[in-house]
């Protein structure tokens, strides 16, 4: 029996002439849900049934009916006692089921924490959409091992031991599937609406995610396998790379210089020309079919191999203890002058941070030291920026020869 725990999407805000329970979603929140959840139900373990239950308040039930759409299911049961919160009636009905299949529950905050907690002795918080995915181990209670997270995290405060799972390599893939459906779902919308920027910087980071995840599990794929997977992936996130380029740099000269001055329309040339190569060339691209193809690899991943029997949790929290052990001396040898080694730096930190964030378990022992680690990224992205930003300007301000242009660029940049 698998557990889908489900937070309602975003819906209107409480007002006095709306109750609670009436409270419909935004269409904000539906579009975001559903990028969120395309596809994802044909892959939930294990093959067989999905049932779902739901808060009878409106913005739940809106949010299961989504999903029945997506699972192609039309068994979704009300309980007044998702909607309260009640622990006991929760684990009642979990140990009253029979049938195996995957149970999602579409709920509300704190309570979805407070299960979490019950079932898996750590409590999350789930952001709106936010899912966490459990399979139970034990009927008795019932216990559950945590496969999966997205937009939920353990709460302030959430034990930090790490607890003896055997929670399987394999399990990993659906992970990976969820997110290859999200890069699929971005490529798709960003066809749609090419001109948003943060479309193609949101499927940009989505590949990165996927890229950092495949990398953590190196040593438990097939060396062929993870070198055509990983390179296909980057292929995709370095096809939108300038255009963010030049998006952060005009953010960045419209923070300093009037919107009408001949560098902030340069940049915004560049970027429109920039736009339509990358447009055109996804129009044309196999990126839909390569995504498909890697959808069907995953897919096909073993659930359990000899090499998997050895708890996945205690690979992670080492593979994690690695990571963060090579960004530590990287630090120590870090040069603030060299772009290379400070990038390689900013890699390092946010693919730990991608890793933590679908599997906290992988988080837990994290020392003070580590803390004020990871807390230098946002300034090693500003610094990152900075040099790309002046290469840039260099190679825009160079090539347009304009000596009123050059003056401009010259004094902006210092």
């Amino acid at each position: 029996m698998d557990i889908l725990l489900v937070r309602h999407a975003a819906a209107q805000e409480k007002s006095e002439a709306t109750q609670d329970m009436a409270r419909p979603l935004t269409q904000e929140g539906r579009e975001c849900f559903d990028a969120r959840l395309l596809g994802l139900c044909r892959h939930l373990p294990p093959k067989g049934q999905v049932f779902i239950w739901t808060s009878p308040a409106a913005r739940a039930m809106e949010t299961a009916r989504i999903i029945a759409r997506e699972c192609k299911t039309t068994s979704i049961s009300a309980f007044p006692w998702i909607y309260s919160g009640d622990t006991a009636a929760f684990l009642r009905a979990l140990s009253r089921e029979g049938k195996d299949g995957t149970y999602i529950v579409v709920g509300h905050e704190p309570h979805l924490g407070n299960w979490s907690d019950a079932i898996h002795g750590i409590r999350l918080f789930f952001k709106k959409g936010g899912m966490a995915a459990f399979r139970v181990v034990e009927k008795a209670g019932p216990k559950a091992k945590l496969l999966w997270t997205c937009h939920a995290k353990p709460a302030e405060g959430a034990s930090s031991i790490l607890k003896e799972e055997t929670l399987a390599a394999g399990d990993y893939k659906y992970v990976l599937i969820f997110l290859t459906h999200t890069i699929l779902f971005g490529f798709q919308k960003f066809l749609r609406q090419p001109t948003k920027p943060c479309i193609a910087h949101k499927l940009r980071v989505q590949t990165r995610k996927a890229r950092s995840l495949i990398s953590f599990i190196k040593p438990l794929i097939i060396s062929k396998d993870y070198h055509d997977i990983q390179e296909q992936l980057k292929h995709l996130a370095l096809g939108f790379s300038r255009l963010r380029e030049l998006d952060v740099l005009l953010a960045r000269c419209l923070e300093h210089l009037p919107q009408g001055s001949s560098l902030c329309h340069l940049i915004g040339n560049s970027r429109e020309e920039e736009l339509k190569r990358v447009y055109d060339k996804a129009q044309a691209s196999t990126i839909p079919d390569t995504l498909q193809a890697l959808l069907g690899r995953f897919s096909a991943w073993d659930e359990q191999t000899p090499e998997e029997e050895a708890s996945f949790a205690v690979y992670a929290a080492k593979r994690a203890r690695k990571w963060r052990k090579a960004a530590s001396k990287a630090m120590e040898n870090l040069d603030f002058n060299g772009f290379k080694s400070i990038h390689t730096l900013r890699i390092r930190h946010k693919k730990l941070r991608y890793v933590e964030h679908f599997f906290p378990s992988s988080a837990y022992g994290r020392d003070a030291e580590d803390k004020k680690l990871a807390g230098l990224q946002e300034d090693l992205g500003l610094i990152c920026d900075t040099f790309v930003n002046i290469a840039l300007l260099e190679e825009l301000s160079g090539a347009c020869g304009s000596a009123e242009l050059l003056l401009e660029a010259e004094s902006f940049r210092n």
